[in-house]
């Protein structure tokens, strides 16, 4: 339903709104033509977060499988940001029409957006680094749960508490053990992006 209060009754929005469009971004801004590193071993860190790297078969494996093997453990991981960050373009695209205010409105299609090219990223990423994996059960029936709930207010607190933090924890845990110069610049450019949300 339209709305034809056009006063700006919520200046925080507003503003939020204004940093959202000032950081616009690419996905063709990142320079994904850098290959992947192929000296030391950018992922394999990976399996030491993981508590992989105790496991005895794994520490008989020649290095250049235990990379491939966390670079496909990243590649996996990601495949649930992507589909997380899909589910949050499509909650921030229902909003637009479930909230009533306009600057609430405006500041849900800026979000849209923002995850229209959070999913070109993450898939673009996660192709680098091998297949794009099937969704979880349990994230798969959350999800569902949160696009066909009714209910605005709890639409926005899934997308917010549950996908938006979700995905900021796998980022902020992946900077820490991966060395590869486009995850890194791809990571960065998301968070802070998820920093006005």
């Amino acid at each position: 339903m339209l709305t034809f209060e056009y006063d700006e009754r919520l200046p925080t929005l507003r503003r939020l709104i204004r940093l959202a469009n000032r950081a616009q971004w690419s996905v063709e801004d990142v320079d994904w033509s850098v290959p992947l590193p192929d000296r030391g071993k950018p992922y394999e860190r990976v399996l030491s977060w993981h508590g992989l790297w105790r496991n005895d078969y794994i520490q008989t494996l020649p290095p250049k499988k235990t990379e491939a093997l966390a670079r496909q453990m990243v590649a996996m991981e990601f495949s649930q940001v992507l589909h997380g960050e899909q589910a949050a373009l499509m909650l921030a695209g229902q909003l637009t029409t479930s909230v009533q205010d306009l600057d609430a409105r405006i500041f849900a299609a800026t979000q849209a957006k923002d995850e229209a090219r959070h999913v070109e990223a993450v898939r673009d990423l996660v192709k680098r680094l091998g297949p794009i994996y099937p969704i979880g059960k349990v994230l798969q029936e959350n999800l569902h749960d949160l696009l066909t709930c009714n209910l605005w207010p709890k639409q926005v607190l899934g997308l917010q508490l549950f996908l938006e933090a979700r995905a900021l924890l796998s980022f902020r845990q992946h900077l820490l053990f991966v060395n590869d110069p486009v995850f890194t610049d791809v990571v960065t450019r998301i968070e802070r992006d998820e920093a006005h949300h």
